[in-house]
């Protein structure tokens, strides 16, 4: 049984508990998206754990949903696609902040800070907000969540900024 089978049955014994308020298509997706969401940090956590990078991991993590919360992310065609991606984004940068960033310059470390920033806006002005699935955005809706990604990228950067001129 796959997760999108097992969200479907969990959907489906839960909505005779709904009195009809929510369709079981918008259950199983919510329930879906848990599942999908504690396997994911579960597979993050222990690679993380195995690899000696949780705290990386973590703050990687906890600096990136804010941001994902509000863009929508990035959505790839299978849920197995956005497990290696996402794991491979963030182990990489993780290991990457653990392992280098305390034997880089100031120079390197601002240089690759601002080819990231702007990569980062480059993408979030083309691709945010995400409307997909349940998730539709009106054209209004979608104006502001631009903004507040944009805006969030800016201030990610200008922290970041601080952090390596304070070092």
């Amino acid at each position: 049984m796959n997760i999108s089978q097992l969200s479907q049955k969990l959907a489906a014994s839960l909505y005779d508990y709904s009195n009809g308020d929510v369709s079981i298509s918008k259950l199983r997706y919510g329930i879906e998206t848990i599942l999908t969401g504690f396997i994911k940090l579960g597979t993050f956590f222990g690679i993380s754990l195995y690899m000696g990078i949780f705290h990386e991991m973590l703050i990687a993590l906890v600096t990136f949903i804010p941001l994902r919360l509000i863009s929508g992310g990035a959505h790839l065609s299978t849920y197995i696609r956005c497990l290696l991606a996402g794991g491979t984004w963030f182990v990489l940068s993780s290991f990457l902040s653990q392992k280098y960033l305390t034997e880089v310059s100031v120079i390197t470390c601002i240089s690759a800070i601002i080819i990231t920033c702007f990569i980062s806006l480059l993408i979030c002005i083309k691709y945010a907000p995400n409307s997909h699935g349940y998730r539709k955005i009106d054209d209004v809706k979608q104006k502001k969540l631009k903004r507040l990604s944009i805006g969030f990228i800016v201030i990610y950067f200008l922290i970041l900024l601080l952090f390596v001129y304070t070092e």
